[in-house]
């Protein structure tokens, strides 16, 4: 049967007497031309798609014409190829719809906290309530009282322009009083609530026309 070397070896030191066995073992172990089935190396095949064999390097030329379907690449190959095939910008087609494609960077609308301007009768708890935009949602945060004896629904404060929504939106909060408050977003600006309490705006945001 077969061995390793370092096997064999200790077998054949100076003074062993190495047995049938032995020797059985030696010949096992290596190949015999006219039984083994075996390649010099200078008489390797080239590989193809179908049989194997010495794989040859792509030349730069094959890579750029990117045909050759039995040859490897390297990563310099790799990077060629990548530049010459790969789609260059600007995409001009997307799911069959034609022209530049842009990208909005929505951060470039982004803006720093701003503090709210209270209507009368309505009072902050704590530090000022703040709103702001990001990737296009106006947040809003803080904590107000609203102590106004107007019957119905009570402004509280007004956004401005670019922080309104496209459609008026209604919530419920609940107020200090265990009482469910609706708070309104209208188009407009305007946000009102419906009862007296005090009540939190933090967690409130929608997405800005």
């Amino acid at each position: 049967m077969e061995k390793t070397r370092d096997e064999l070896k200790n077998k054949f030191k100076k003074g062993d007497k190495p047995t049938e066995v032995d020797y059985a073992n030696f010949i096992d172990s290596y190949v015999n031309k006219l039984e083994d089935p075996y390649f010099k190396f200078n008489e390797l095949p080239d590989a193809t798609s179908t049989a194997k064999g010495i794989v040859e390097k792509a030349t730069l030329t094959e890579v750029d014409a990117g045909l050759d379907k039995e040859r490897y690449v390297t990563p310099e190959g790799v990077k060629r190829a990548v530049e010459k095939f790969a789609p260059s910008p600007p995409i001009t087609e997307v799911n069959g719809q034609t022209g530049k494609v842009t990208i909005p960077d929505y951060t470039e609308d982004d803006t720093p906290w701003e503090t709210i301007s209270l209507s009368t009768g309505i009072t902050k708890v704590g530090n000022a309530p703040r709103y702001r935009k990001k990737v296009g949602i106006v947040f809003i945060e803080g904590e107000i009282t609203i102590a106004s004896t107007t019957a119905g629904n009570t402004d509280l404060f007004e956004l401005k322009s670019e922080y309104r929504p496209s459609r008026s939106i209604t919530l419920y909060t609940l107020g200090s009083n265990a009482s469910s408050v609706k708070i309104t977003i209208n188009t407009n600006g305007k946000v009102t609530g419906n009862k007296n309490a005090t009540i939190s705006l933090s967690g409130i945001s929608f997405i800005a026309k």
